[in-house]
Formats: structure tokens, C-alpha cells, sequence
């Protein structure tokens, strides 16, 4: 949740995990992934038998349907509720569970900030970045793992922005909402955001780490076409992964996203090993 009103803004969260590095030289053949670039990289991945492995879920995973956007004024609302084909509702740990996941979250970025907003340090950041920012932004604390919604509590963080809230999951619904501002946004401007409902391969509190597959992605942005009078609109959505600028996919391995290229990396160190 991003917003700026009188010099102040609104949250949520993010996670430090490991960026994409350079691998070191295979003794044995003498290859290196890091000689790929990420055009390779991606076409790698591309060619995968997607039997053995899926590079971008978006284009498999079957309960897109499920997923309802609203946009009302300056406030986004979406809503992930999966039923069967007999129109009951499915438990969504069942559902993780059934598609090799622990649980379903949001991963939400802003991709495009005109002004710039400072997290929780005071330090300003640079797009593209989670929202929140590692640790929250400098009005409000977040937990330092990558998801929109709080995983712990934490010091200066809301319960009202915590996963387990009951009016962000339960049983069958799981909801991302935010009502961003931000008063110096001028006629023209607009800050883009781009977020995904994930399936969570793994969750490390200790470490705050976490691996995460994108499900669906929509693009939304915000702009002020009164003066000081914030809208939020749909700009896309059903958006392919690896259509996503690669400054963001990036960020999202960085923050424990299974990007094309972060899979196509892997397997290239598997097969070097192998060979």
C-alpha cells in the first residue's frame, strides 16, 4: 500500500532473498551460466518441457477466473475465490497443497514513481520496487519478507495489514486492497504498479527468505486527473511473466521470484553438475 498525502504514505512488505550471481566456472566442461545472457536465459527456459517443469504459470494455472478486480475511485480490490466445476468453493490450503504450494499470496511492485517515496530507513528507493519496501516505508513499519501483507507481526506494523487478518484470508478468499495517493502527482502522471497472486514454494521466517511462482499479474496505475484527488485504474491484466521488463523480473528473483530466467539458470547449474 503506497500513498502520500501530506508527506506521508501508506504500506505493505517485501524479503531479501538472493539475487541472480554470477556461477562459477564447471571444472569439468568449463561452461559457465553466467556467459548467457538473459535473452538466452529466457528462451532456455522456454524450451523446457513443461512436463518436467512450468517456466510461467500464468499460462497454466486454471483458476484465472477466480480472480475478480475492482477499481472504484482510489481504491483496488482483488479477490482470489477458486470453485470446482460444480460452482463449490475450494479451500485454498487444499488447493495450495494439490499444486505443490504452501499457501497463496499477493506480491505487489511499483514499477513507475515519478516523485519517489523513502523507506523505512529514510533512504529514497528506486523503481522498481516492492511495496513495501523491505522493512515498510518511513511512516510505516512492514515485516522483511517480499509479500504485500504483513507474514509476522512486527514492531510499527498494522494488524489490519497482516496475512491472517480476517478480512484479507480465510478459508476460501484470499483479498489484496490498497487505496495508494500521492498529492504531487501533476496532470499526466501516474504511478504504476504491477501485482501478482503467487503460489508460495517455500517460507523461511528465520532467515526471511521465501520462493514464489507467479500465478497472475495485472498492471494498475494511479493518477490524480483532479488536483490532489487520487484515482486507480486497470491498465492489464492476464499479463505473461515473461513479458515483464527485465529490470522487474530482477527484482522479483531478488525477492524470491521463480522468474523465467532464475529457472532457466538453475537448470543450467543442474546440468552442469550433471555433466
Amino acid at each position: 500500500m503506497l500513498g502520500i498525502t501530506t508527506g506521508i504514505a501508506l504500506v505493505s512488505t517485501s524479503v531479501e532473498a538472493t539475487p541472480l550471481k554470477s556461477v562459477t566456472t564447471n571444472l569439468i566442461n568449463k561452461k559457465e551460466c553466467s556467459a548467457l545472457t538473459s535473452t538466452q536465459l529466457e528462451a532456455r527456459a522456454m524450451r523446457r518441457d513443461n512436463s518436467k517443469i512450468t517456466y510461467d504459470r500464468v499460462t497454466n494455472f486454471p483458476f484465472q477466473e477466480a480472480i475478480e478486480l475492482e477499481f472504484t475511485g482510489p481504491k483496488v480490490i482483488a479477490q482470489f475465490a477458486p470453485q470446482n466445476s460444480l460452482g463449490e468453493k475450494i479451500r485454498l490450503n487444499e488447493l495450495a497443497a494439490a499444486l505443490g504450494y504452501e499457501h497463496f499470496n499477493w506480491v505487489s511492485y511499483v514499477e513507475r514513481d515519478p516523485h519517489g517515496i523513502q523507506d523505512r530507513s529514510g533512504k529514497l528507493v528506486s523503481t522498481p520496487y516492492n511495496d513495501p519496501p523491505n522493512g515498510g516505508y518511513l511512516y510505516e513499519a512492514a515485516d522483511e519478507l517480499p509479500f504485500y501483507w504483513d507474514m509476522v507481526e512486527c514492531e510499527g506494523c498494522r494488524f489490519r495489514h497482516n496475512y491472517h487478518h480476517a478480512k484479507v484470508s480465510s478459508n476460501f478468499n484470499l483479498v489484496f486492497e490498497d487505496a495508494p495517493s500521492d498529492y504531487r502527482l501533476k496532470s499526466g502522471e501516474s504511478i504504476e504498479f504491477v501485482t501478482h497472486l503467487v503460489g508460495v514454494k517455500s517460507l523461511n521466517l528465520e532467515t526471511n527468505k521465501a520462493e514464489w511462482d507467479v500465478l497472475y499479474t495485472f498492471r494498475w496505475r494511479l493518477s490524480n486527473p483532479v488536483p490532489g484527488k487520487g484515482i486507480v485504474s486497470l491498465v492489464d491484466k492476464n499479463i505473461q511473466t515473461a513479458s515483464l521488463s527485465p529490470l522487474l523480473l530482477a527484482q522479483m528473483q531478488a525477492d524470491g521470484g521463480l522468474t523465467p530466467q532464475a529457472i532457466a539458470m538453475r537448470e543450467c547449474q543442474i546440468s552442469m553438475i550433471d555433466n
